[in-house]
């Protein structure tokens, strides 16, 4: 076997994974860039942009996690209304639970702001990767499968 097929078998064992940290990286990216325009170039205040930058990032979310990641391929209403109010609900479910969590280990506990914040972005990537995956791109009441 070719090292190229290895690399392309991986690739399409774990195809959800990868499509996702790789979109979730361009999120993260509009997230600041958004941000960086609103605040630093267009003197919008603090939280006015993180809240643009947010809604950024999760409209960019849901396109590429719809099209590509999760290939739900339709778009008719009656299907994408319920999915983005469905996506919306776990994005600000994890934006709750992040912030309770950063409330927690570093205004209560003391802990270090940044490692906090490294761990508690983990635990809400891998839950709005989970909620997607079982809930909000369901195809026929089935769990979405990338292929």
């Amino acid at each position: 076997m070719r090292r190229s097929d290895g690399i392309k078998a991986f690739y399409i064992k774990n195809k959800h994974i990868i499509d996702y940290l790789v979109f979730g990286a361009l999120t993260t990216l509009v997230s600041f860039g958004t941000y960086w325009l609103c605040y630093d170039v267009l003197h919008i205040p603090n939280l006015i942009s993180n809240a643009i930058s947010w809604i950024a990032a999760v409209t960019v979310s849901f396109i590429t996690s719809k099209i590509w990641v999760f290939a739900s391929k339709t778009w008719t209403v009656k299907i994408v209304i319920p999915e983005i109010i469905k996506f919306v609900g776990v994005r600000v479910f994890t934006l709750i639970l992040e912030e309770i969590i950063m409330g927690i280990t570093v205004d209560l506990l003391h802990y270090n702001g940044m490692l906090m914040k490294l761990i508690s972005g983990v635990v809400v990537v891998i839950l709005n990767y989970v909620f997607s995956r079982i809930w909000v791109f369901r195809k026929n009441g089935r769990i979405s499968k990338n292929k």
